[in-house]
Order: structure tokens, then C-alpha cells, then sequence
């Protein structure tokens, strides 16, 4: 089963205890806050009774005894058992008639807050020094002036200094308590908080996990095993209604493409049929100068045969007759090989094919047709690199046809002079370097002829199929279509270069065999 990796379950963990101890902490500040905000005010009002219970101390005080220190023992015991650090009352002027006990820096405060007291005529309430507290650093003093006694229209002060590190000194005591609950719960909610986020999200997320990785088409449905309804739920019948919805397009998709490969076979099988077709209209027309050709070797043939029948020839003349008869039924044979290798069917497969070799087979078939009787053929074959990888009948085809076309566009010229058909090979590539970087990787094949040439408003149309210039009845018009379509299938290209009245130059490139 695909389960979440621990690296995800350690993050997971991490979040909620950095959750939950951010949550606690801020909560203890809170409280800490609260505590020592409740404290000093409680250490206020225990000043203020401190103050009253001076004031009223005081009020019954004889004159005689304003000296006396006996007289102060009970209210020094009073604020000694408080804890207050300094004290001092004042007469209705604001001078100081008694102080508890002689702390210079804070009697110097309460005297500074005293006369604050006297100027607003208002209770003074100021904190003095600083010390650690349980977060940050804390008020060490409070400091306290009222008025202890009014007289008439003039009010006699009572002030004191309370220390608040008790009050520090509590809270940190506290905290370590606080430390350890927060640890216990931190650990004890961590638990319960992954164990609930596990059981919300992790599971599911691993079960669809597992679900996806072992999902297959024919599955039909993906759907997770939940009892409550739930968003993972929910997703899990989202995605099955978009898994539904994929196996039909799916569907549509697979009869689609059988449809196109059908078509395709289809068009490849029509576009085979073509080609054939016009291999055979091509092989129609060499046939019959073939036939006209075969006639005369035939003539000669039966000559020596019949002076072979004499039987007063030497034995020297008759072995002559014999070898020219047999030299004349070779021409025969191979004037007929030759169109039987063209007119075979081709079976589609690709071999290692040297483009001189067939050329030069091609000029001497020519030469024995009548269609080339006018003409002079002739071959350049300067490329150094000739081999490709091709099907040798379609490359005869693809040759043939612009050697025919040739042939007839110079018959339609009706040259007076001799026509003039030149093949020539190279290694270079395209004029524009978009196939081959390398000239070795290229052949360049030229056909030119001296013929009528091509009018520019039928350059861009000659590849077109059932296109054609030559009268009805001389061309099908598929001619160059084939050739076209056979040198891009060998990943070649043909270019056209001609003008009308001076010849026509078609070119055709071809990838060389690799490693050659």
C-alpha cells in the first residue's frame, strides 16, 4: 500500500507541536500578564490601607510626644510586617515631619512624587527601577502619595515604596509549574491532534494514493471506502465521474484513430496503385520502341540461321555466324531484362543502391529506344559519395520519368539540331542548406535537357497530380506527382529551373547511406 512518506508525517508533527506550543506559550503570556496586572493592583490598594492607617495613626498623636520614638514603634512594626521598603508624612506645608526608615534614592522619589501630590492636589502613583520579571524586564518599586489627613482647606501626605519581587519572584515560581503542564499537554494534545489528522487526511490521501497507483481502465471505478460523508468523499466521486467521462473519450479517441490508420491504409494503398499505374503507362511506351528495336536483331538472327542451314560453308564461317547470332539474341535478352527489371513490382523494401550503377544502366537502355533515337545522352558522374538507402525499382521509376519527360519535351520542341539530355551527380547540398550540412551527406542529381522548357504559370502546378502540358493522350499527369512523392519518402526533394525556349534542369537531392 502507497503510504504518505515520513518525511511528510515528520513535517506534519512538527506543524502541530510548533502550533500548539505558539498556542500555549502566547496563552501563558497572556495569563502571566493578567496575573502581575491583578498583583500590582492588589499591591496598590494594600498602599492606599497602609497610607489610611498612617493618617489615622497620626491624627491621634499628641504634640508632646512628636519626638518621641517610642511613640513610632507600632506603626514602624506595621509597615515592617508590609514589607514597605520607605516611608514619610508630611505637614500642611509638604515638609517632612517623619520618614521610614532613611533610604536617600527613594525618599528623594517619594519627596519628588509629594511635591507632584501638593501641585495636583491628587493621589501620585509612580514606579521606580527595574528587574527581571518571568518574560522581559518588570517595575522593581511602586511608589504611593496621598493625602493622609484634611484640615481645613490644607491636606497633610502619607506616602510609601512597596517592592514588587515577590510579586516577580511568585510568577517564575509559577512558571516552572506552568513548564511542565505545558509540556504534558503539548505531548498529549500533539497526539491526539496527529492521530485525528491522520485519521482525517493523511488515510484517505494514502488510500487514493494507493487507489491511483494501482488504477487501471478496465477498473471502471474509483471510489474510496468511506463511511461518512466527507470532501475526500466527495473528491473520490469527482474524480470518478472525470475517469468515466476519460474512458469515453477514450473510446472515441481509439475509434478514431482506427478510423485514420483505416483511411491511411487506404490512401497508402490508392497511392500504390498510382505509382504502378504509371510505371505501366511508362512501361507501355518503352515497349513499343522495344518491339520496333527487337525487330532488327531478330532479322539478323534468322539470316545467319538460314546460312547455317548451307552445307558448303567452312567451319570457321559457321563458328563466325554462330557467335554473331548469340552476340545479337544477348542484345535481345538485354534489351528485355532490362524492361522487366523496371516493369517488376516493387516489394517496398530499402537497400543499400548505387545511383551510378542504375544510371548508367538507364542511358544504355535509352540508347536503345526510339523515344531517344534524335537525342544525345550523356552522363557526368563526378559524385564521389553515390549510395543511398532506397528501393532500386523506385528509384529507376523516379529516374525514368524525368529522363521520359525529357525526351518528350525536347520531341515537342522539333529541333532541327540533335536534342542534347545530360545527367549529372555531385555531392553538395540544397542551394538554401536546408537539408545537409555536410556535402558528403548529400547526392545532387541534375536532369537537363534542351527541350521547350516550362512557362512560369506552370512551374508552381507540375507537381500537382493530373496535371500536365503535353497534348491529350501523351501524359496522365502524374507523372512528376509520383517522382515527387518517392523522393520525399527516401527524405529527398526535387527543385525545378527552367525557362521557356531554353530547357529545363530538374534536380533531385538525396540523403547518402551513412558511414560510407
Amino acid at each position: 500500500m502507497a503510504w504518505i512518506s515520513l518525511e511528510v508525517k515528520t513535517k506534519i508533527a512538527i506543524w502541530v507541536v510548533g502550533m500548539l506550543l505558539t498556542g500555549m506559550v502566547l496563552l501563558d503570556l497572556v495569563v502571566v500578564m493578567a496575573t502581575q496586572q491583578i498583583l500590582v493592583r492588589a499591591e496598590k490598594s494594600k498602599g492606599r490601607l497602609l497610607i489610611a492607617g498612617m493618617g489615622a495613626f497620626m491624627n491621634r498623636r499628641p504634640a508632646s510626644l512628636s519626638r518621641d520614638k517610642a511613640f513610632f514603634e507600632p506603626i514602624n512594626r506595621m509597615l515592617e510586617s508590609n514589607h514597605v521598603l520607605a516611608a514619610l508624612w508630611t505637614d500642611d506645608g509638604g515638609d517632612v515631619q517623619w520618614q521610614y526608615p532613611s533610604d536617600p534614592q527613594l525618599i528623594k522619589q517619594l519627596r519628588y512624587l509629594v511635591s507632584l501630590a501638593v501641585r495636583h492636589e491628587k493621589e501620585q502613583i509612580a514606579f521606580f527601577d527595574s528587574t527581571w520579571g518571568v518574560f522581559w524586564k518588570q517595575p522593581k518599586y511602586v511608589l504611593m502619595v496621598s493625602p493622609g489627613i484634611q484640615t481645613g482647606s490644607a491636606s497633610r501626605y502619607a506616602a510609601v515604596a512597596l517592592s514588587l519581587d515577590s510579586i516577580h519572584k511568585q510568577l517564575r515560581e509559577a512558571q516552572k509549574l506552568v513548564g511542565i503542564y505545558l509540556l504534558i499537554n503539548i505531548c498529549l494534545l500533539s497526539f491526539i491532534a496527529f492521530y485525528r489528522i491522520y485519521a482525517l487526511a493523511i488515510r484517505p490521501i494514502a488510500k487514493m494514493t494507493d487507489l491511483a497507483e494501482s488504477y487501471r481502465p478496465e477498473d471502471g471505478v474509483f471510489l474510496l471506502d468511506e463511511s461518512d460523508e466527507n470532501e475526500f468523499l466527495k473528491l473520490s466521486r469527482s474524480i470518478n465521474r472525470i475517469l468515466e467521462l476519460n474512458q469515453e473519450d477514450q473510446q472515441t479517441l481509439k475509434q478514431t484513430v482506427e478510423q485514420l490508420e483505416s483511411a491511411l491504409q487506404e490512401l497508402k494503398q490508392a497511392q500504390q496503385k498510382i505509382i504502378r499505374s504509371e510505371k505501366l503507362a511508362t512501361v507501355g511506351r518503352l515497349s513499343a520502341g522495344i518491339a520496333h528495336e527487337i525487330g532488327n536483331p531478330i532479322g539478323i538472327v534468322l539470316g545467319y540461321l538460314a546460312l547455317l542451314k548451307e552445307q558448303r560453308i567452312a567451319d570457321s564461317d559457321r563458328c563466325d555466324y554462330v557467335e554473331r547470332a548469340e552476340a545479337e539474341v544477348n542484345r535481345i535478352r538485354i534489351i528485355i531484362r532490362q524492361l522487366l527489371d523496371y516493369a517488376t513490382p516493387s516489394e517496398g523494401s530499402s537497400d543499400l543502391v548505387s545511383v551510378h550503377q542504375i544510371i548508367n544502366e538507364l542511358v544504355q537502355m535509352a540508347r536503345l529506344q526510339p523515344l531517344f533515337q534524335k537525342i544525345s545522352v550523356t552522363a557526368e558522374l563526378e559524385a564521389e559519395f553515390d549510395h543511398i538507402l532506397g528501393d532500386p525499382n523506385k528509384i529507376r521509376q523516379l529516374f525514368l520519368n524525368f529522363m521520359v519527360n525529357a525526351a518528350d519535351a525536347i520531341d515537342a520542341e522539333k529541333k532541327t539540331v540533335r536534342g542534347c539530355f545530360r545527367i549529372k551527380s555531385e555531392n553538395k547540398g540544397l542551394p538554401d542548406g536546408r537539408l545537409g550540412v555536410d556535402i558528403r551527406q548529400m547526392i545532387t542529381i541534375s536532369f537537363e535537357d534542351n527541350g521547350q522548357g516550362i512557362a512560369p504559370k506552370d512551374l508552381e502546378k507540375i507537381f500537382d497530380p493530373f496535371y500536365t502540358t503535353k497534348p491529350a493522350g501523351k501524359g496522365s499527369g502524374l507523372g512528376l506527382w509520383v517522382s515527387l512523392l518517392i523522393a520525399e519518402s527516401m527524405g529527398g526533394k526535387i527543385s525545378v529551373n527552367s525557362a521557356c525556349g531554353k530547357g529545363t534542369v530538374m534536380t533531385l537531392y538525396l540523403p547518402v547511406a551513412d558511414n560510407l
